[in-house]
């Protein structure tokens, strides 16, 4: 059953993530986003129809995150989308006033301490986004890097730092404090 549901070949996956439910997400670049329940014990496709009216082909997310009774996912074609599991309804942040033009990258983490995300905006900037009355997405500047120290990877640990990876260094700040260091120089 299974083997029919996914195709021989490679698979790009990106990511593992669990819901509320128990279920496993696997957001993936070829054979589309899937979910594998293991509570009944079955894989099943999960569509969002809206995404392909909207850029012209299915889901197919770099990486997603279940945040606030939303899902937030990067698409290599269309950017940064919000989905409401309720009624798949979708929100494209590209097409907000605030992102228009911007660059948002696929580096999605969901806050600890608050309903939201934070993602890379412009490859050296940490925002923090949350949906604002269901049809607009908030933005809170968190911290711009040198231009030239371009963001690779977010995490967000337990006791409020946001650790920042770039192309040469290793940043940490503090989100209580509103502090930036940079423990790791010249990686």
């Amino acid at each position: 059953e299974n083997r029919r549901f996914l195709p021989s070949g490679e698979k790009n996956l990106n990511q593992i993530i669990t819901d509320r439910n128990g279920n496993i997400w696997v957001p993936s670049y070829y054979a589309h986003t899937f979910i594998l329940s293991f509570p009944v014990n079955q894989a099943s496709r999960y569509a969002v129809p809206q995404m392909e009216k909207t850029v012209g082909q299915p889901a197919s997310p770099l990486s997603f995150v279940y945040a606030g009774e939303y899902y937030w996912f990067a698409q290599r074609r269309g950017g940064l989308f919000l989905c409401n599991p309720d009624n798949n309804n979708l929100l494209s942040v590209a097409h907000i006033p605030n992102f228009i033009g911007a660059k948002l990258s696929p580096i999605l983490v969901e806050s600890k301490d608050r309903v939201g995300i934070f993602t890379v905006m412009n490859n050296n900037e940490v925002v923090w986004l949350r949906l604002d009355g269901g049809k607009s997405v908030e933005k809170e500047e968190i911290v711009n890097l040198p231009v030239d120290d371009w963001i690779r990877a977010l995490h967000e640990d337990q006791v409020s730092n946001l650790w920042i990876g770039t192309s040469n260094n290793l940043f940490r700040y503090n989100l209580l404090l509103g502090k930036l260091d940079n423990p790791v120089k010249n990686i």
